[in-house]
């Protein structure tokens, strides 16, 4: 997903869903307006588990500047890392208002809780410079559907991807619609929730079935319990 995470941002910044593919129809080299890098750019990350964590690893590996922002404390954790290999930095904050005027690119890698649906909001979509980014690969409803549907066609939000939906009020967020407005708009790229699925993926969830049924076999308790009895988690 972290992956998948990099290219939704690498194909809005290159316009690779729009000028690129009319480029080519025009028989252009290279051409205008210049595509936008991640090197340099100050990105904003929104979480940080297993998939923004690695994200943050990536991103700072192509020199991108990166803050991450979290729901829990970062007390007990120190992920602050300045000039590492690729000229990019790791930093956190504590609070995602106070990032978002300076953002260049968004990326949403959190869960949805009863907190942060509609994350991103009217109100907050405008705190991001006009020309900003959003990258969502935690939840649809992180992200409200009239908010960046106004956002997106008013120009404030130069692009955004989604690999799982938006929130809408009368719509699920998965499977999004293909036929709406937001889905055929030029400055947006939907993907069908396969962020994680990928051929390793798949391979390393076929091995662990098979451990656990071996272990099984033998008398020995799975790896991993879906219902473990008291004693056993």
């Amino acid at each position: 997903t972290a992956e998948h995470a990099l290219l939704l941002s690498m194909m809005l910044l290159r316009k690779v869903q729009t000028d690129l593919p009319q480029r080519i129809r025009d028989g252009m080299l290279g051409g205008f307006p210049l595509p936008k890098t991640l090197y340099q750019l100050r990105v904003t990350v929104v979480g940080y588990g297993a998939v923004g964590s690695t994200l943050c690893q990536y991103l700072s590996s192509l020199g991108s500047n990166v803050t991450v922002v979290r729901r829990r404390s970062w007390k007990d954790c120190s992920p602050v890392k300045d000039a590492i290999e690729g000229g990019g930095t790791i930093r956190t904050a504590d609070c995602l208002e106070d990032l978002l005027s300076t953002t260049n690119l968004l990326i949403l890698a959190c869960p949805i809780t009863s907190e942060n649906n509609h994350l991103m909001n009217k109100h907050r979509i405008q705190m991001l410079p006009r020309g900003a980014l959003l990258v969502n690969v935690g939840r649809g409803p992180l992200v409200e559907y009239d908010a960046i549907r106004e956002a997106i066609e008013s120009g404030h939000i130069a692009g955004f991807a989604s690999d799982v939906g938006v929130g809408h009020v009368s719509k699920p967020s998965e499977p999004w619609d293909p036929h709406d407005a937001l889905t055929q708009h030029p400055h947006t790229i939907f993907t069908p929730h396969a962020g994680g699925n990928c051929e390793l993926v798949i391979r390393n969830m076929s091995q662990i079935v098979v451990d656990s049924i071996e272990r099984v076999v033998t008398g020995k308790p799975p790896l991993n319990w879906a219902n473990a009895p008291a004693g056993n988690s």
